[in-house]
């Protein structure tokens, strides 16, 4: 899993965009999986790109923090995501992650 980490912010600032953030609390606050037209009209269209939504639903599968499973449906595939992580999982991962490109291991 890739996550560059921000130290000038705090929590989940220091590893997400505001816009991806918002996309992952949309998440966790769902009882469903989600396709991206429901999740970028749930965190506010007018806010973010549908597109940036995509691409960052896409992203976040491919690092682990999301699940995602294929749809077949009308007009073709859709990808449904379910959060793999809650945001203290995310928190510790990158911890770890940072604690091991250090050289250091946590005992």
């Amino acid at each position: 899993m890739k996550i560059t980490i921000n130290l000038e912010h705090e929590g989940l600032n220091c590893l997400f965009k505001p816009y991806q953030k918002q996309i992952m609390e949309y998440l966790w606050n769902s009882d469903k999986p989600e396709i991206s037209r429901d999740v970028w009209q749930g965190i506010g269209p007018e806010t973010i790109s549908r597109a940036s939504v995509i691409n960052t639903l896409n992203w976040l599968a491919d690092i682990g923090v999301l699940t995602k499973t294929e749809k077949t449906g009308k007009g073709g595939h859709r990808g449904l995501y379910t959060p793999a992580l809650t945001e203290d999982q995310i928190l510790i991962f990158a911890g770890n992650t940072a604690l091991d490109k250090l050289g250091r291991y946590p005992k």
